[in-house]
Parts: structure tokens; C-alpha cells; sequence
């Protein structure tokens, strides 16, 4: 692993793997073992191989090897000459050095080579006190299993070399807990433990000694509290309590139990008709689901952390899940597919596992069907870290920079891509977010269940219509219709006028609910150009939204009797209601028309076209 990792899961000292990855940096590259990837420090932050938190002191640490800037020159500065004018002290100087040294001589930043140290001394990369101190082979860094300064070619000689990688690597001990860890005593070995309880050890000098990490259970392994506190699941003060016994490990799994155990995704099915649970295989069979959606929905449980068995409220892996029969043969790839968003997917050559999002940036999943688990993954709790085994929020995600800034767009915006998952009871495509306010909670359980709806008793109907609404003027002379357009380029109407008659034209949606009874019970209209919605009530409403449409025509109409154009909404072949004759006599009442300007309505579904004639009136 790499030593940021060892760092977080505590397997070596913070300031040991600090120091060795800023040698990483001094030297060229920090490097990626689980790759064999030779990774600049932003890289190295981008792919997450080292901490964002630690990006600044790499980016020093990287100036050995790139070069540092001197404000009065253009031309990089080697560590010697940092040192000499003071943007580096001696000290650090020494240890970056060191490690350049181990590596293969002394790194000219202009030329991007290694030099040995007597052609360094040439080239002023080096002085003679320098020369002589690194032959000194000085105590720079820390040894991870003795936590005692050490040299870096000390570390280096008891590293090993990987046979098919030929990366250097540093064996690492395991750190006992120190409850655990024996001293000899007179007759019989005696625990660290003992000696704290008996006061030989103060309470200082115990908590010095080598820890084993703290961990709970995840998703599906063993989680440190320390990257806990690294995803912004636990505060620093959290892992104190822990070790003074002010805080149990109980405690953390029932805080954290969202973001480490169990799902919050959509369950199972609830059949309103027959008042039963079932798993959504299940409900497929029974003519409830269409196959489409039941897969769709139970690769949003496998994306989610576990396939879920509603009736008897078991979480289980797709594997196990597969043998208690919760779906059939015919999704199972699918599923073991999905559940890698969970356990993490393998970077083809490397053992190296990446995340789902990973997966869908290197084309390992194609990013549609991608951003639809990653959907689930969301509003079931958060999106998964399968290297670490418990979920992130997407904030905390963003900025740790596991996706870029038009992935947390995509993710963030409730339309368009990420409305991936059909509703069955509207045949709406929504988010899975959304499909899941729509649930209702299992009060035995407290599992979310999707209610399918009693097709004959409480099914209602829906049916969307497109309507138009034009402005139709007829050709006094020829007895033709014509658009606002022809009207104004024929000289019928001046150009305020015609803006006036363009502003009226529009286009919107009536959705209409229908009871199994045929009652109208809901009408919505919805305006296509601004997308608004508006209950439908009737011929009251239509009278006020006329008049507030219309409410700058009036004026004018009062104010200019002479006015040609009376500008009337329907006219009286669409007379069907008492609503629709007041309309007519508002219009009628406020001026004598001399030309009649109708709107057409028509109705994209059925073709039908409301045709509406201006006819002349002698003056």
C-alpha cells in the first residue's frame, strides 16, 4: 500500500510517512505501489493516492526536484541555492538532499538528472560543508517500527524490492495494542496493561506506545476510525474518547450506522390489492413489475450496499441473496456487476481498486448506466468508498476530489441524466430520490416499500394534451386566414400591434386525472415555454387569468375607443358554459369591435383544429 494509506490506517507514525513522501516528491514522483505509477504531487491528489490535506508541503517538497522560484529570476533554483537565499532552511535542505542522494545523486532542477555529488560540486549544487554532511550519512528521518531517527539509505537497505514491479518497498511491522504487548518480568511475562494498572507505566508513557489501529465494521470489511475522521464522519475529539474509554466502539457503529451498515434504498413492493409484501422479483412474477424496472431497481439495491428481503428484513449479499431465491438466474451478472459499485471495480493490470465513479471517468462503466446506480448510492445514504468500506456524503466527496466539477453537477441537478428509474403507477421517469418520497414506510420494519396501485379499484388515468393558442387574422378582402406575421407584412396591422398579437401566442400542457369513475378529478396546466404549473379550475379561473392576461388590451380599449382590434379569447363556437359566455360579454362589453382577432387552441393529440374567423364590420 501506499504510505498515505499506511498513514490513515496507522500502521506507521504521521511524521515517518510524512517525511518519506516528501523524499518521494524531492526525488521526482510520488508513487502509486498498488500501479506501479510514477504520479506529480497534483496528480497524486487527483487520483487520491496521497491526502489533499498534505497537497501544500508536497508541493514544497516537489520544488527540490522541479525547482524553486526566485521572484528576481525566471531561471529555477536548486535546493542549495533555496538554501542559500533563505526560501529553505539547512536542515531540510539536508533531508531532501539525502533522499536525492539514495535515489541516484544530487537533482540539477534545469538539466532534470541525477548528477553524482563531485560534477554537483562543479555545477554549484552542492558546497563542501554539504558534501561533507551528507557523507556523514545523518539521522534525517524516522524509522516507522522503532519511531527513532534514522538515515534514508538505512531505510532503503532494509527495504525489499517487488520481484515484478521492482519497487522498493518498507516492511512494516504490526503495531500491538499496547494492552497487548508483553514485557519480560521476573518469573513471567507481564502485559503493558498490568504495569499501567500498577502504576510502573504513567498514563504519558502508555498512550506512547505502539497502537493498533481502532476499527468497526463497514459495509464490507474492517473501517479505521481515522479515516473516519477523514471523510468528516468523526471529529479528532472522537478518537481521544475512544482511547481514554469516554467513547466505545458501540457507540461509533450506532452514530455511523447510515454511512456503515444496511441501505436506505427502496426495499421491496407493497400490493395495495392484495396487502402484502414482497421482494420486487417477486412482484415481476405476479404481473406487479415490468422486467425492465425490477432489474433496474435491484441493481439500485446491489449499488447500494445489499439486496434487501422485505418480508423477512434481511440484508444480504447479491450471491446470497441469489440462493435464497430473491431473484432469478437471468439477472444475476447483472447484479454482480452492479454490487462492484460497492466492493470496488479492478483497474484492468493493477490490483488497484477504484470506485464507481472512478470506473464511469476511465470508461469502465458506461456512465449512464453509471450515474443511475450512483443515483441510488445518494439518496440510500451516500456515495459508497469501497477501498475504505462505508459511504461519503457528495460534498465531502467533491472537495477530497473523488469526482470533478461536471460529474458533482451532474449529480447535484435532479433532472435529465440522473432521472434514470420509472415509476409504475404514473409511468413517470424520475429520480431514484424521488421514487422514494413516493414510497411509504413499513410500520413492522421500517423498511421503504414501493405501494403498487390497486388497478381496479384506485388506479386513476392520466392524459397529457398539448394545446396551442394562435392568433388568426382574416384577410377582409380575400376572405383568407393569415398569421400575425403575413398580417403585419401585408400593412393590416402596425408593429406594435403586431408584437402585441405575437406576446398572446403560446403554447401549454393540460394533464388531466381521471377517476375509474370517469369524474374529473385534477387538470394541471402547465406553460412549455416557462415551465410553471397551475391548477385547472374551470371556467372561474379562466375568467381571472383572461382578465390578467388581457389586462394591458383592456386598458387600452378603455382608454381608445377607436381602437380596430378586439382581442377575444375564444369565441362563441367554443361557447360551452356560463364561464365561457361571460368571457365573451367582458370583451363585447368594453368596446364595439370593428375587426375580430381570435385565438385558435389546438390540440396536439387529437388533431382537432378550433378555427376562428375575423370578420369586418362596416364602420
Amino acid at each position: 500500500m501506499s504510505l498515505s494509506e499506511a498513514k490513515k490506517q496507522m500502521l506507521m507514525p504521521s511524521e515517518s510517512a510524512d517525511l518519506l513522501l516528501d523524499a518521494q516528491a524531492a526525488t521526482g514522483h510520488i508513487i502509486d505501489p498498488s500501479t506501479n505509477q510514477k504520479l506529480t504531487v497534483e496528480e497524486a491528489c487527483a487520483k487520491r493516492v496521497v491526502d489533499i490535506r498534505d497537497r501544500d508541503r508536497l508541493l514544497k517538497a516537489e520544488a527540490a526536484a522541479v525547482g524553486y522560484q526566485d521572484p528576481g529570476t525566471a531561471k529555477p533554483l536548486s535546493v542549495f541555492e533555496a538554501m542559500k537565499k533563505g526560501l529553505i532552511d539547512r536542515k531540510t535542505g539536508l533531508r531532501l538532499l539525502q533522499a536525492q542522494e539514495s535515489a541516484g545523486g544530487i537533482l540539477d532542477p534545469n538539466l532534470s538528472v541525477f548528477l553524482p555529488k563531485d560534477t554537483a560540486i562543479k555545477r554549484n549544487l552542492l558546497d563542501e560543508d554539504l558534501y561533507r554532511a551528507l557523507n556523514q550519512s545523518p539521522s534525517c528521518y524516522i524509522d516507522p517500527d522503532t519511531e527513532r531517527e534514522a538515515s534514508y539509505g538505512s531505510l532503503k537497505k532494509r527495504s525489499k524490492t517487488e520481484s515484478h514491479t521492482g519497487l522498493i518497498l518498507l516492511p512494516i511491522t504490526e503495531r500491538k495494542d499496547p494492552s497487548k504487548l508483553m514485557f519480560d518480568g521476573i518469573r513471567k511475562p507481564v502485559s503493558a496493561q498490568q504495569l499501567f494498572e500498577c502504576g510502573v507505566l504513567d498514563k504519558p508513557t502508555f498512550n506512547q506506545l505502539p497502537k493498533k489501529p481502532i476499527t468497526v465494521p463497514g459495509l464490507r470489511g474492517k473501517v479505521s476510525v481515522i479515516d473516519l475522521v477523514d471523510a468528516n464522519l468523526l471529529n479528532q475529539s472522537d478518537v481521544e474518547k475512544l482511547g481514554d474509554g469516554r467513547l466505545t466502539c458501540k457507540d461509533i457503529e450506532d452514530r455511523l450506522r447510515s454511512y456503515l451498515k444496511g441501505s436506505t434504498c427502496i426495499a421491496g413492493v407493497y400490493d395495495e390489492a392484495t396487502d402484502k409484501v414482497m421482494p420486487f422479483y417477486h412482484a415481476m412474477k405476479a404481473g406487479l413489475l415490468q422486467p425492465g424496472t425490477t432489474l433496474e431497481l435491484l441493481e439500485a439495491q446491489a449499488a447500494s450496499g445489499f439486496i434487501v428481503d422485505p418480508v423477512n428484513n434481511h440484508y444480504l449479499t447479491v450471491t446470497d441473496a441469489y440462493n435464497k431465491k430473491l431473484f432469478g438466474p437471468e439477472f444475476k451478472d447483472n447484479l454482480l456487476s452492479a454490487e462492484k459499485a460497492v466492493t470496488g471495480y479492478k483497474l484492468p493490470g493493477t490490483d488497484k481498486i477504484i470506485s464507481l465513479v472512478q470506473a464511469i471517468e476511465r470508461g469502465l462503466v458506461e456512465k449512464g448506466h453509471g450515474i443511475r446506480l450512483l443515483d441510488a448510492q445518494i439518496a440510500s445514504g451516500g456515495i459508497i468508498d469501497p477501498e475504505h468500506s462505508h459511504r461519503v456524503d457528495v460534498k465531502v466527496a467533491y472537495k477530497r476530489g473523488c469526482f470533478n466539477e461536471e460529474m458533482n453537477k451532474t449529480l447535484t441537478d435532479q433532472s435529465g441524466e440522473t432521472q434514470g428509474y420509472f415509476d409504475p403507477n404514473t409511468e413517470e421517469n424520475i429520480t431514484y430520490l424521488e421514487l422514494k418520497k413516493r414510497c411509504i414506510t413499513d410500520k413492522k420494519t421500517g423498511l421503504i416499500l414501493l405501494s403498487i396501485m390497486d388497478k381496479d379499484e384506485l388506479e386513476s388515468t392520466l392524459s397529457n394534451r398539448t394545446r396551442k393558442r394562435r392568433v388568426v387574422i382574416v384577410d377582409p378582402e380575400t376572405n383568407k386566414e393569415m398569421t400575425v406575421r403575413e398580417a403585419y407584412d401585408k400593412g393590416y396591422i402596425d408593429h406594435d400591434t403586431f408584437l402585441e398579437l405575437s406576446d398572446q401566442e403560446c403554447e401549454w400542457e393540460e394533464i388531466t386525472t381521471t377517476a375509474p369513475d370517469g369524474s374529473v378529478e385534477l387538470v394541471i396546466i402547465m406553460d412549455k415555454k416557462s415551465g410553471r404549473k397551475h391548477p385547472h379550475q374551470q371556467d372561474q379561473t379562466w375568467i381571472i387569468i383572461i382578465i390578467i392576461i388581457n389586462i394591458k388590451i383592456i386598458i387600452i380599449k378603455i382608454s381608445c375607443p377607436s381602437y380596430m382590434f378586439n382581442y377575444i379569447i375564444f369565441n362563441f363556437k367554443n361557447i360551452s358554459s356560463l364561464g365561457s359566455i361571460v368571457r365573451e360579454i367582458i370583451f363585447f362589453t368594453i368596446s364595439p369591435p370593428k375587426t375580430l382577432i381570435t385565438y385558435s387552441r389546438q390540440d396536439d393529440h387529437n388533431k382537432n383544429y378550433h378555427i376562428h374567423r375575423a370578420k369586418r364590420f362596416n364602420q
